[in-house]
């Protein structure tokens, strides 16, 4: 049941890097006189080297991605993944770690997007989505909400989500999640700390770390 419900939140999540994308606008008959604006100096390393930078490194039990400026060092076996970079639209789970016991799961997502999207739509799309992943896993939610996290040593738009399910002879199973969003350059990476019974979701978002 759990690794079922964190496959449709990852897909949620994948889908979200298309549902996050402006609408195209059509071209006016007549284009309005606009100044120019001041050229804007060009992001420093605008695209990542590599698939290592992008998606970060494995040492040990410590983790760190450099594109993103992220690390973490948790007590379980950390899972890789070595896809491609992915294009607008697509997306890759490129880490997995996991209880022993399944309390919990940690896992990052990284998405390709176009320029103008930002973390904050993202995190919009991915409400939606994962609303409806939930339900689909039979759970009914009872808590959902977008706000600013303070994480690895800045404030981005993070997602809070609660659900449960309650089986025919009572049994209540509650499920916890909070995914932090961090875009840079054209990718997002969405950081979500998954756990059971107990919400202790914002202690595991607290192991990561900024790097220097």
């Amino acid at each position: 049941m759990k690794y079922y419900l964190i496959a449709l939140l990852t897909l949620a999540l994948c889908l979200s890097a298309c549902a996050a994308e402006p609408a195209p606008v059509s071209e006016p008959e007549t284009a309005p006189v606009i100044a120019p604006e001041p050229a804007k100096a060009p992001e420093k390393n605008p695209e990542p080297e590599g698939t290592e930078e992008l998606f970060g490194a494995l040492s040990d039990n410590r983790y760190e991605n450099l594109w993103f400026g992220i690390g973490a060092e948790l007590e379980a076996d950390f899972s890789a993944n070595a896809a491609e970079i992915p294009g607008q639209g697509q997306s890759v789970r490129v880490l997995t770690a996991a209880a022993e016991g399944g309390e919990w799961e940690i896992s990052v997502t990284v998405s390709g997007v176009g320029a103008e999207a930002t973390a904050e739509n993202y995190a919009a799309a991915a409400k939606t989505l994962a609303t409806a992943a939930f339900e689909e896993a039979g759970l009914e939610l009872t808590g959902s909400a977008i706000e600013t996290l303070s994480f690895a040593g800045a404030e981005y738009p993070a997602l809070r989500l609660a659900a449960e399910r309650v089986s025919e002879r009572g049994d209540t199973l509650a499920v916890y999640q909070l995914t932090v969003f961090i875009k840079r350059g054209r990718y997002i990476a969405a950081v979500t700390a998954t756990t059971y019974l107990e919400d202790f979701t914002d202690s595991l978002i607290g192991g990561f770390y900024a790097l220097a």
